[in-house]
């Protein structure tokens, strides 16, 4: 909030002086930094039309701000790649190599943010892959305004889209569930909130069924991408067999609750024994030259980089107590035995006709997002709902299709809703009194990507005994739809051979 009251005061010149004062500290070739500002001059340029497109995107001041701190906070170096070089990018520990494009500076920078989205090892099945889903999907969601948007038009381009698939599902919870959610999710280091089963519980609120079904197929889906690299695969495969071992020793509850109780004395040893070694100095150098002695690269190489060593130990084996604690309160047994087969339902059959899986999330989520817009009632909210709708629409569910054009996907039971709604609320012309066909005639109509809805002015005549709709953004014509006029009793509301507003 302090970000958007701050930059509210500012012009692009303030900003841009902001800019200038962080890159003055950096030790930056003069190419890197004219690329920098050249990326902070795109994201105004273009984040207003962005921000009309997807209503659900962050206030540009807030966005702003938060590229700025990475900058200045999180940025050590960055090194541009020779475009004629086959090279993979690269964003670790705060250096960056990436290609000279903005995008790509963007990204990598979004890459070294301090991204915390804390997972508890209660969900160890899935808690790596969900950990790279949301660092991707956070990095391609916030590349957008840059990559789609020029501030003149919207270009969805598939060709430079990475990670298609994480990008709809990162989308498909801000469309449930507001970009807040992630927002804080990112940014909470407390340990305290479990937002994966925060994701359930929300979207229980607006239908349990529907909730627990797509939640199980995002998970299922998620996994399945992560185990494509060899290397998780036989870590998830190990994993599996855990949770299956757990499973069946926590049917045995005495023996179970006794074994917790044990590994809890075994991790608070630990703990105690780790205090020692780093409040007792004596100790503290014999733990560095042990650990050293068994180190071929990678030397331990000072007594402070062993303490913060030992403090992150620490931190992981106090999580495992909290989670032992939690295992042990009766309150949780039910429900950790329910996760349990809940994470075993997830593993069946995971690599499994993946795109089948895509589409099964797909469908629940137009399910709920129609039982959204059936509670909609407000002009503001009913128009979001047009606006959401028509991003979803045009998302790029492969390198070759959108939303719109994959069959098994029914946008028209939620667009029927949203149209019937806004023109009953006046926000919408009536174009005919069916209102199947009135929907049908809106559909084509807002299949477009003029920026602003509420600028489309269209014009209809009948040639050939065929509906003709000419659809223009002003005085300029974006496009002519031709459609055929069905037999219904009911008639055309509006006038023909007239151009008039669509929206009031």
């Amino acid at each position: 909030m302090q970000g958007k009251q701050f930059f509210s005061k500012l012009n692009r010149k303030d900003y841009n002086n902001r800019v200038e004062l962080i890159l003055d500290k950096k030790e930056f070739t003069a190419d890197i930094k004219n690329l920098i500002l050249s990326m902070f001059y795109k994201i105004e340029t273009a984040y207003d039309d962005y921000k009309i497109v997807k209503p659900f995107a962050e206030e540009k001041s807030v966005f702003i701000e938060e590229v700025m701190r990475i900058l200045k906070e999180n940025c050590k170096e960055i090194t541009l790649i020779n475009p004629r070089e086959e090279k993979n990018e690269e964003a670790i520990d705060g250096r960056i190599e990436v290609y000279p494009n903005i995008e790509s500076i963007l990204y990598g920078l979004l890459e070294i943010s301090d991204t915390y989205f804390y997972i508890p090892n209660s969900h160890s099945l899935i808690k790596d892959a969900f950990t790279q889903f949301l660092k991707i999907g956070f990095c391609i969601d916030h590349t957008e305004v840059i990559r789609d948007f020029d501030g003149w038009s919207w270009n969805t381009d598939l060709s430079k889209a990475r990670y298609i698939t994480y990008n709809l599902i990162y989308q498909n919870i801000q469309m449930l569930l507001g970009n807040q959610f992630f927002q804080i999710w990112k940014s909470d280091n407390t340990l305290l909130i479990d937002y994966i089963e925060k994701i359930l519980l929300d979207l229980e609120e607006v239908n349990e069924e529907l909730a627990q079904n797509i939640y199980v197929l995002i998970c299922k889906y998620i996994l399945a991408l992560y185990v494509e690299n060899p290397i998780h695969k036989e870590k998830i495969e190990a994993e599996i067999q855990q949770t299956k071992q757990k499973l069946l020793k926590m049917k045995d509850k005495s023996t179970f609750l006794k074994n917790i109780s044990e590994q809890k004395k075994a991790f608070m040893k630990e703990i105690r024994e780790l205090d020692k070694k780093i409040n007792n100095k004596k100790e503290l150098e014999q733990e560095f030259i042990k650990r050293n002695e068994k180190l071929e690269t990678n030397k331990i190489f000072s007594l402070a980089q062993l303490i913060r060593i030992l403090k992150k130990e620490r931190k992981d084996i106090l999580e495992k107590i909290q989670e032992c604690n939690e295992t042990i309160d009766p309150r949780n047994y039910t429900k950790k035995m329910k996760q349990l087969e809940e994470d075993v339902e997830i593993a069946e059959n995971i690599e499994k006709n993946q795109y089948e899986t895509l589409l099964s999330i797909q469908k629940d989520f137009l399910n709920l997002l129609k039982l959204k817009t059936e509670k909609a009632e407000s002009k503001k909210e009913i128009l979001e709902y047009i606006y959401i709708l028509r991003y979803y629409s045009f998302l790029p569910i492969t390198e070759e299709r959108e939303i719109k054009e994959i069959a098994e996907i029914n946008l028209e039971e939620v667009q029927k809703i949203l149209y019937t709604k806004a023109c009953n609320l006046k926000i919408i012309e009536i174009i005919h009194k069916n209102i199947n066909f009135n929907t049908e005639i809106l559909h084509e109509i807002l299949d477009t990507k003029i920026i602003n809805l509420e600028e489309i002015e269209v014009k209809f005549y009948i040639e050939e005994n065929l509906l003709q709709i000419e659809v223009y953004e002003g005085e300029m014509l974006e496009g002519k739809k031709t459609m055929k006029i069905p037999e219904v009793k009911e008639e055309f509301v509006v006038k023909f051979d007239k151009k008039i507003k669509l929206f009031h």
